[in-house]
């Protein structure tokens, strides 16, 4: 049985007869002449004629698109069978959109993860600051003792404590060559790796330094390492944490062993620096991470 949408209409399906397709469109269906125009269209004008290819406007299925013809085309939706009027409520219009609940809702849930991600990420940007100021003076106290073993020449690295002008204290370091191939004793290194004070507070904000080993360190060109310039093999460490509230942030050390091992680790918490002078001193690892 197929349904009209408003008169007048044309649907797509097939009939044989004109009757048949009449019948179709019922009370609201195609006139005679509005039938025999539209299948003059079709090319199969002539009253009594058969009508293979009826053109239609509009399924009589449910829930298939029709089209009205009443000076603009426009789209509607069978439901049940008949189409959605006009005067009928846009159901897919209606469900556009969110209710203020819904909203709040949404709001509270980001509000709930803000509070928990943000403290996490803050604690987890200072404790990157601190690995990698630790990071940059493992690599360069490395380069100081692999450039000793290639040029078969002691190297000084000297490493002090400086406080920047925001207040922090912080290490500076630098490298010269004891006596180069020139003869030319503490002659400074061209390309050198070295940090300032100011270098350092800048790149690594609110993160301290502290030195626990004898300066100057001298890398032999054996590859081993003395400090204090007394040509003995000494072991040492440097210590990078945050300046504020440490205890609540990561703490990592530097170590060095006359032996020519240099690693970076984190101390187990709250290990006071007397205590991990004196393991470093023995040769044992400090370290939780190791």
């Amino acid at each position: 049985m197929a349904y009209a949408c408003e008169a007048p209409v044309l649907c797509y399906n097939f009939y044989k007869t004109d009757d048949a397709c009449r019948r179709a469109g019922g009370a609201n269906g195609m006139t005679k002449e509005r039938l025999g125009r539209e299948r003059a269209i079709a090319g199969e004008a002539g009253p009594g004629r058969k009508a293979r290819r009826a053109l239609s406007v509009g399924l009589a299925l449910r829930g298939v698109l029709c089209v009205h013809f009443r000076g603009s085309v426009r789209v509607g939706r069978y439901m049940g069978g008949r189409p959605i009027q006009k005067d009928q409520p846009d159901r897919i219009r209606k469900s556009a959109g969110f209710t203020l609940i819904e909203v709040m809702v949404v709001i509270g849930i980001i509000a709930i993860a803000t509070a928990v991600a943000v403290p996490s990420l803050s604690t987890w940007v200072v404790n990157e600051r601190i690995r990698n100021a630790a990071g940059n003076l493992q690599e360069d106290i490395q380069w100081g003792r692999g450039y000793a073993v290639k040029t078969d020449q002691d190297i000084n690295l000297t490493i002090q404590n400086a406080v920047a002008t925001n207040g922090v204290t912080v290490c500076t370091w630098s490298f010269t060559s004891v006596l180069n191939n020139a003869g030319i004793a503490n002659a400074a290194i061209s390309n050198a790796p070295s940090m300032n004070a100011q270098t350092f507070a800048n790149e690594y904000p609110n993160t301290a330094c502290q030195i626990n080993a004898l300066s100057p360190v001298t890398f032999t060109p054996q590859g081993t390492i003395t400090s204090g310039g007394a040509g003995q093999l000494q072991n040492g460490f440097y210590q990078i944490n945050s300046s504020t509230n440490a205890a609540h942030y990561a703490t990592w050390l530097i170590v060095f062993y006359g032996a020519g091992e240099i690693r970076s680790c984190i101390p187990p918490s709250n290990t006071p620096p007397v205590t991990l002078a004196n393991d470093i001193a023995t040769g044992a690892s400090p370290c939780v991470n190791q």
